[in-house]
């Protein structure tokens, strides 16, 4: 009898977890936020754009292996991969078409002339050849790389340091795409501005160029763009129609000088900046704009239909600091008059959020935190012309320090980004019991996040409408 007994509670336990998962997966089909292809690797820190070939390109941050889903992963130290900040995995794009994440080439840093490097697609796996790669004959490279059914290796020629922690990227002339600032795998802010080439997959030849003597040897590129005037992370770059780029806040590091008085000398201070500067590329420089209103970091900004430059929110002053005040504030720079303006300020404040104008001509402001480190889901809308806001569909996941990209066809992608700590909101925590099965919710907290998640603006509004 108790066997018996044991047998039908298994059955129904059965049976409760089967409708539960029908539910589920009934309304998460009715979200208007759908999870696609997740990358391969957690990540945050970073930016994205799309570009004209049809793909997305994800640049920078900070990579972490995490696990797959909602279970819980080993420990937030657990999760770092080796060696992350040597900027092996700095550059991915995705094939929207194809539905299909592949990592591109990254950027080459410090230059080592008796070595390269062998990139194995199929398992993420990387390993030192010893040798020069101009001496290898075409047949020597054919064995390197070809495998039987396989992904063929990839051959990278330096050792690939630069990470990019913060880094800003912006679409740039003739299918190029600029990266710029961010902090290096050296723990530098910087002002390095990089051209990467999307359609022939290349970045700007390195060159060395000996210091102090020869004492030690500086990464340079090959490059004619020159850099920017201040070294910026956590900044935005907008490019508007006329090809410009400009390049908004964040933060770098400063000597102070000497203070006798304090007994200090040289010591190093973060800076939050206001100044915006403008990359002209008929005259191939670097030229500073009216500023904004205040310092400014971690904030979201985007170009308008109208070729004016939106900022949303952020972090007055260094973000890590707790009285720094998070914004809600809206300024509007018209490159014509070189002059700013404000617009109505947000319904809430922002950080470490981000923007897209998507092609019914409003800007979607998504997700960030209100309070440093407690990401949110939110979605809130601005009309440009009519200056007003109004309340969008909350993504699946709260997400903060992520990208996002909008489409032609539409679409908006929210990529990576982190939701650690973000469940300290009960509410949040019942959205995502809602829609995510028990035996994959576990005592899940949060996670650097390798997810991606689109939302169909018009396939929104007009499920909104029929409701």
């Amino acid at each position: 009898m108790t066997s018996l007994l044991i047998i039908f509670l298994l059955l129904l336990s059965s049976c409760n977890n089967a409708q539960t998962q029908r539910e589920t997966e009934q309304h998460y089909a009715d979200y208007p936020w759908q999870f696609t292809t997740p990358m391969p690797h957690g990540r945050y820190g970073h930016d994205a754009v799309y570009a004209a070939n049809g793909k997305i390109y994800v640049m920078g941050g900070l990579v972490y292996t995490v696990t797959q889903g909602f279970k819980k992963a080993k420990g937030l130290d657990g999760w770092m991969i080796g060696h992350f900040n040597n900027g092996r995995y700095s550059n991915l794009a995705y094939d929207i078409n194809n539905n299909l994440w592949e990592y591109m080439t990254a950027i080459p840093n410090r230059l080592f002339l008796d070595k390269f490097l062998l990139y194995d697609p199929n398992n993420d796996s990387w390993k030192y050849v010893l040798g020069s790669v101009k001496k290898l004959t075409q047949n020597d490279l054919d064995k390197l790389t070809k495998q039987a059914g396989k992904k063929p290796l990839k051959i990278h020629e330096t050792n690939l340091e630069r990470q990019g922690n913060g880094v800003a990227i912006a679409n740039f002339s003739n299918g190029l795409i600029c990266w710029l600032g961010g902090q290096s795998f050296a723990g530098e802010v910087e002002k390095t501005v990089l051209p990467y080439n999307f359609k022939q997959d290349t970045w700007p030849e390195p060159v060395k160029k000996e210091m102090d003597g020869g004492s030690w040897v500086q990464t340079l590129y090959n490059t004619n763009i020159p850099p920017m005037q201040e070294p910026r992370r956590d900044h935005r770059a907008v490019t508007t129609s006329d090809g410009k780029i400009y390049v908004l806040g964040g933060w770098r590091r400063e000597k102070t000088g000497v203070n006798l008085e304090k007994g200090t000398y040289n010591e190093m201070v973060n800076v939050v900046s206001k100044t915006m500067e403008c990359y002209d590329p008929e005259p191939n420089k670097w030229e500073y704009k009216k500023p904004l209103s205040c310092e400014r970091m971690s904030f979201a900004a985007v170009a308008g239909n109208d070729n004016k430059i939106y900022i949303f929110g952020g972090a007055a002053g260094m973000e890590t600091q707790p009285k720094t005040p998070i914004l809600n504030t809206v300024e509007v720079y018209d490159p014509k008059s070189d002059s700013w303006s404000f617009r109505k300020s947000m319904p809430v404040k922002r950080s470490g959020h981000c923007a897209v104008l998507a092609t019914d001509g409003k800007i979607y402001v998504l997700g960030g935190s209100e309070v440093p480190d407690l990401p949110l889901n939110t979605v809130f809308i601005y009309d440009p012309e009519k200056d007003i806001w109004e309340k969008g569909p909350d993504m699946i996941l709260p997400r903060d320090v992520f990208a996002a990209v909008s489409t032609p066809d539409g679409k908006i992608y929210a990529i990576g980004g982190t939701d650690v700590d973000a469940y300290e909101n009960k509410a949040l925590w019942k959205h995502l019991a809602e829609l995510v099965p028990n035996d994959e919710l576990g005592d899940y907290t949060g996670k650097v996040q390798d997810t991606v998640e689109v939302l169909d603006i018009y396939k929104w509004r007009k499920s909104k409408v029929k409701k």
